[in-house]
């Protein structure tokens, strides 16, 4: 697939890791990304969240090759509750809490779903994606990442995306979007950029951090909370940090550090 930019041209210039380097020792072999996404959370790994946290104090010190972490084990729904304060009256008002939980489940079951449909025609990311966005994600995550490109087709709209309308949820036409996440698998609509991807990487990062259920629970809470998908703190972050990026994608930075410091702080 061409590029629209050429920032990928520069990668040659840049360290990091790259997924065809880290492959040659262990070829296809599974890192075990795969079975977290199915994965229910250990009573040891419940412990672990509530022992050490959800985030490292020390998380991004030094570069971002030497300080990314493994991702933070699945934490349960009331785990999530205490560690961001999440009160029916920070909800949507619109929203019963059963409701909600409804709503995160159908989102993690497309998001699945969606997952086992588009890997299979999906690609590795070159040994120059590898490079440029080495610099910013871990290794670890880049090698599962698969990239799928549609072609005489567009990706079409969850079930539930008319009864979310309906309900006054600003939700996006996905007919309409450049690019869709689907855990580690990206499928793109249009012609991709180097913009464009680290913006869909920056979503699977946030889920290779936070594990698949909580990163869609804080995913829904927070699109409900503001009624919007776009103004959602999930959607925030990765636009954020793609315009950074975009600035200046010479200066690497770590955002599974950024992910961790946001959930310190409580922004999601």
């Amino acid at each position: 697939m061409q590029y629209e930019d050429s920032l990928l041209n520069r990668s040659s210039r840049l360290g990091g890791s790259t997924p065809e380097r880290s492959e040659r020792a262990g070829a296809t072999q599974d890192t075990g990304f795969s079975q977290r996404l199915h994965q229910l959370p250990s009573p040891e790994a419940r412990a672990n969240d509530k022992l050490y946290g959800l985030a490292r104090s020390d998380a991004g010190a030094g570069t971002p090759r030497d300080t990314h972490k493994k991702p933070v084990p699945h934490a349960t729904e009331d785990l999530a509750r205490a560690t961001h304060k999440l009160g029916k009256d920070e909800e949507h008002p619109s929203f019963s809490e059963a409701q909600i939980l409804k709503a995160i489940s159908r989102a993690l079951a497309y998001l699945k779903e969606g997952r086992e449909r588009y890997r299979p025609q999906g690609r590795r990311l070159t040994h120059e994606e590898g490079a440029l966005f080495g610099q910013f994600f871990s290794s670890d995550l880049l090698r599962q990442i698969r990239v799928a490109a549609l072609v005489g087709s567009r990706l079409s709209n969850p079930p539930f995306f008319e009864e979310g309308k309906a309900l006054g949820v600003n939700l996006p036409d996905l007919a309409h979007k450049a690019s869709f996440t689907f855990l580690d698998v990206v499928v793109f609509n249009e012609q991709m950029t180097a913009r464009k991807l680290f913006h869909a990487l920056v979503h699977a990062a946030q889920v290779h951090v936070l594990g698949a259920r909580f990163f869609t629970e804080l995913f829904i809470r927070g699109v409900l909370r503001t009624g919007s998908y776009s103004l959602s703190p999930m959607k925030a972050q990765a636009f954020a940090l793609d315009a950074r990026f975009a600035t200046n994608p010479e200066q690497a930075f770590s955002v599974e550090h950024e992910i961790r410091t946001w959930m310190d702080e409580a922004r999601y």
